[in-house]
């Protein structure tokens, strides 16, 4: 299956983390969140700006900006 940018889900819809193609500051904060290639993540919301996104992880919630997630490469999970 293609990937998408993990900024192009859209509401309650899951994700695998496929690659994070961010610089070694960003993937040096979001791996020890758990942001990492084969997590399940699912968009939970958009600010109301549409700027930052809200996902949860690992049973958690994490907000991320825009940009940021558009560096991180997932694959759409179907039911």
């Amino acid at each position: 299956m293609a990937s998408i940018a993990l900024n192009k889900l859209l509401k309650n819809e899951v994700g695998r983390v496929i690659h994070v193609n961010a610089n070694d500051l960003l993937q040096h904060r979001l791996a020890p969140l758990g942001v990492v290639p084969g997590l399940t993540i699912k968009m939970i919301r958009t600010a109301p700006l549409g700027d930052p996104v809200e996902y949860e992880l690992l049973g958690c919630h994490l907000c991320l900006r825009q940009e940021d997630a558009q560096l991180i490469d997932v694959e759409l999970l179907r039911d």
